[in-house]
């Protein structure tokens, strides 16, 4: 009989730059965590584990923390805004928000500067593939704002309070991110899904 293997949690780079970000904001802002707990519904040891590096924030948690910080995601995780107005991402430069195995894969592509008329942010993420085990579905997301959903690859199902709807290739959806929702890879590879968040900046 094989050992089993302990899949053990390391801080990546980008956690520690996130880490870094947040407790100079916080810093600067002269905020107390437990105001920040307060001001995002984060819980404190949650975000105390953000600041040490030690976690990466799912895409509902970062939006809670720009949204305390007052400013949008893209600024939040130190993204560069033009004066143009422009924004270009080069393919491989995108900003890893979650990368652990047992859940979704998300990258942050960009979203509108400080100042913009909307929070818009965009992100690719891969859904956890659907284990099949009752109870055993990805958590369960909640936020303000809209958000539109774009199946790049594969097959995803999209819980949606009490519906379910499962979405190929080419599929999209527009929902309302405060109605409870959560999605999952169909099939034996994770699916590649566009996400774009629109919500008061």
């Amino acid at each position: 009989m094989k050992p089993k293997t302990k899949h053990l949690v390391h801080s990546t780079p980008e956690a520690g730059q996130l880490a870094a970000r947040l407790a100079g904001l916080r810093g600067a802002s002269g905020m107390s965590l437990d105001r920040l707990a307060e001001l995002s519904g984060l819980t404190k040891s949650y975000l105390s584990k953000l600041e040490r590096g030690l976690c990466e924030p799912s895409i509902s948690s970062a939006s809670r923390l720009a949204a305390a910080f007052g400013m949008g995601i893209g600024e939040l995780l130190g993204d560069t805004v033009s004066d143009s107005g422009l924004r270009i991402v080069r393919a491989g430069s995108s900003q890893p928000l979650s990368s652990a195995t047992d859940a979704a894969v998300v990258e942050f592509l960009t979203g509108s500067p400080e100042g913009s008329r909307t929070g818009l942010s965009a992100f690719v993420t891969h859904p956890p593939l659907l284990s099949g085990v009752d109870g055993d579905e990805p958590p369960t997301a909640t936020h303000s704002g809209d958000e539109l959903l774009y199946v790049l690859s594969g097959r995803v199902r999209l819980w949606m309070a009490d519906r379910v709807d499962d979405l190929s290739a080419g599929d999209a959806a527009w929902y309302r991110a405060e109605i409870p929702h959560r999605l999952c890879s169909l099939g034996r590879k994770r699916a590649r899904v566009l996400i774009v968040t629109c919500g008061p900046a």
